[in-house]
């Protein structure tokens, strides 16, 4: 049981620490696909997951709004997308991946 507890424990601190390490880094709203592509793949998926819910709440904030669940992000399609970018904004992929799918 203690064994168990501590499993979680550290678990949850290391993603305590990607996230963390992420928000240290760039604002994902002003992160550079350049900047993107550079990252681990599991803390694009943070990133990714980030913006996600900061585009889908939209101009609508005042509101509480059910947000959809994304079990399989995108990534190989934002990393194509990125790849093809340059210097443009992480956000400006997520939000084009976003209108795509609607």
């Amino acid at each position: 049981m203690k064994k168990s507890l501590l499993l979680m424990a550290a678990a949850l601190a290391g993603g305590a620490i990607s996230l963390n390490a992420m928000a240290q880094s760039k604002d994902p709203t002003k992160m550079t696909c350049e900047d993107f592509l550079a990252m681990k793949q599991d803390t694009q998926v943070h990133v990714y997951y980030w913006l996600h819910g900061y585009h889908k709440r939209g101009a609508a904030q005042a509101q509480p709004q059910a947000m959809e669940w994304v079990s399989d992000p995108p990534l190989p399609e934002l990393i194509d997308l990125c790849k093809k970018a340059g210097q443009d904004t992480v956000s400006v992929k997520v939000q084009q991946l976003l209108t795509l799918k609607k």
